[in-house]
């Protein structure tokens, strides 16, 4: 009888997505003021543990505690659209033995670099100097940057060969590196570092008040994304946009379903440009979380997430979130362009919308360091940096016609024409600009 009455968190979707905090308290039969903002509570860094009821005011959404009787209760009621318990979120990726240092060209030692990309490389250090112009004179220009990691007296930057692999750089000259584009990470936090500027953020994580990360999964993936062009280390896709760390996982790189609501409320409320999600779960998408991609899809916001490490389980399809419809969800791939194996890859709902590099992947790590990972983690970072230098080429594009143009020119893989292992292809960020 004991465990019958034990409250667990749930989250309860209404018919109404813009239902008032008076309604959701006579829903649940509870007093208004037990209805507490979701967003607010947590970002204010309020002990949400003992809340009993959040809610996601923009979503018409609540997390609230409660029995399994009350829950089967409420989900029979007029007006309430779901009912689901709050599940665990993780952040995918797989650790590689590989632990490239700092310096020189072990940052390489990962992957073969054939002619092509040699080539590419010399041609981006090049425009090293041009870009650490247009970098200062940026800087000088934004507001409201938080924190930049002191850079050390360096001898060179390294292109890795996953950048170079999508044509990151050419896209770049074209699209001024993704200069001013808000790119939220949706992840553990991400940690100071010498390649990194991060503007901003905030912490979902019950009971934790910063945003920096402790796990290295969320740095990892905002190096891919943003590493700068400061003559040292590594360079990532749009290395002029903005990162903004949204804590949504725990140290352990773990969270939960409500956290990444949270994060993405808190992306819609502060107006970014690109919401980047390396997490997933094998389950099918929920009411609430199509009712949020619509909302930041209609905000002008572009939501990329991994498709997930499932191939070959009994979910081997595309996980939630990428797998809710509005998504650009991605694969992995390695060097020589074959899926990976743990890629996954079709399914019922949102499919595959295209892959990009995943296997070996170096970049941004603790204590100033770097290393090499692998998973659809790593791919998503390349395709939300992407959408941040397509956003900055084409300003007033929206998400749905973002997502056509990297699909179209995407470099056909797999069979020929769109696929369920490969989507519409590899990214290829030069002819998408």
């Amino acid at each position: 009888m004991a465990a019958k009455k034990e409250k667990k968190n749930y989250i309860i979707t209404f018919d109404d997505d813009s239902i008032p905090t008076i309604k959701v308290a006579e829903t649940l039969g509870v007093d208004e003021a037990a209805v507490t903002d979701a967003v607010t509570a947590m970002e204010a860094e309020y002990d949400v543990t003992v809340i009993d009821n959040l809610h996601y005011q923009e979503l018409g959404c609540v997390s609230a505690k409660m029995t399994a009787q009350e829950a089967e209760k409420l989900r029979k009621q007029k007006g309430v659209l779901e009912v689901i318990e709050d599940f665990e979120v993780r952040a995918i990726d797989f650790m590689s033995t590989v632990k490239p240092s700092m310096n020189g060209e072990e940052l390489h030692t990962n992957e073969p670099i054939d002619s092509a990309q040699e080539d590419d490389s010399l041609a981006w250090e090049e425009d090293l100097i041009a870009m650490d112009l247009e970098e200062m004179l940026y800087e000088t220009a934004t507001e409201n940057v938080t924190e930049e990691a002191s850079r050390p007296k360096a001898s060179r930057e390294l292109l890795p060969w996953n950048i170079s692999h999508i044509r990151a750089p050419q896209a770049g000259r074209k699209a001024l590196y993704g200069a001013g584009i808000k790119v939220a990470v949706l992840d553990t936090g991400i940690a100071r570092h010498r390649d990194l500027i991060v503007y901003g953020g905030a912490s979902f994580v019950p009971s934790t008040r910063s945003y920096n990360d402790r796990n290295g999964h969320g740095t990892h993936c905002a190096g891919v994304i943003a590493a700068r062009a400061n003559r040292t280390g590594i360079i990532g896709v749009a290395p002029l946009s903005r990162l903004y760390a949204v804590k949504v996982l725990g140290d352990d790189g773990r969270g939960s379903f409500s956290w990444i609501l949270s994060g993405m409320a808190w992306a819609l409320r502060n107006k970014m440009h690109v919401v980047s999600m390396s997490l997933g779960v094998p389950v099918a998408p929920t009411a609430a979380l199509t009712r949020m991609v619509n909302l930041l899809n209609r905000a002008g916001i572009t939501v990329v997430a991994a498709s997930g490490n499932s191939y070959g389980t009994q979910f081997p399809q595309v996980n939630t979130p990428a797998n809710c419809a509005g998504v650009i969800a991605v694969g992995a791939t390695d060097a020589r362009n074959r899926i990976a194996p743990f890629s996954s890859r079709g399914g019922t709902w949102n499919q595959v919308s295209l892959v990009a590099p995943g296997v070996s992947i170096v970049s941004t790590y603790l204590a100033n360091s770097y290393r090499s990972l692998s998973g659809t983690s790593m791919a998503c970072p390349h395709v939300a940096g992407a959408v941040a230098l397509l956003k900055r080429r084409y300003p007033t594009a929206s998400p749905a016609w973002l997502e056509r143009q990297l699909m179209r020119t995407a470099r056909d893989m797999g069979t020929p024409g769109y696929d369920p292992t490969y989507g519409a292809g590899l990214l290829d960020c030069n002819r998408a600009v």
